[in-house]
């Protein structure tokens, strides 16, 4: 006290009244913060939900001697579940890839998202210049039209530098990488 007189009984019950009543406030405080932490969190995955979907194919390979069908379903809001495939109408042939990050998550999609986005710029690299505009987008990633795209070893031993650089050793990638002739 001001006066420096002892408290009394009500003064201290005044106290504890008021230390209560604080307590539950940094309480609320506290459980309102998580809880826009939550909602932050939900919005950031569904929004790796979202873009994952973009990096699936739009459509399955048409082709008269192989038929395929594809369906993609996350376990989880996002993870590193990921497939493609890549046409060479040229020579006919098809390279199919399936990849999956181990665990779950934003890290998991985001290696993800990093392999698509390794494959896609591998495959415009190898484009053969000077397509006529109806052609362009159509990959030959090996530059001869008697070789397929790239080989699958030579694009597994890429993809294996890509994951270990980029997931720093903590996450890995299975991945299957092969082509049919068609």
């Amino acid at each position: 006290k001001l006066d420096n007189t002892p408290f009394s009984k009500i003064d201290l019950e005044y106290a504890e009244i008021i230390a209560s009543s604080m307590a539950i406030s940094l309480s609320n405080i506290g459980l309102v913060q998580e809880k826009i932490e939550k909602t932050r969190m939900e919005v950031e995955l569904k929004t790796a939900e979202a873009v994952q979907k973009t990096l699936l194919p739009r459509r399955d390979p048409k082709n008269e001697k192989v038929e395929f069908a594809s369906f993609f379903d996350n376990a989880t809001e996002t993870g590193g579940d990921w497939f493609g495939f890549v046409e060479d109408s040229t020579t006919n042939k098809l390279m199919v890839l399936i990849g999956d990050v181990s665990g779950h998550g934003v890290s998991a999609a985001l290696i993800t998202a990093a392999v698509h986005s390794f494959v896609k710029t591998v495959m415009l690299m190898k484009e053969r210049p000077g397509l006529p505009p109806e052609q362009e987008g159509q990959a030959n990633i090996a530059g001869s039209t008697s070789d397929i795209l790239l080989e699958p070893a030579q694009l597994l031993t890429l993809l294996n530098r890509v994951v270990l650089d980029i997931g720093q050793r903590q996450l890995v990638m299975s991945f299957f990488a092969t082509v049919l002739d068609c």
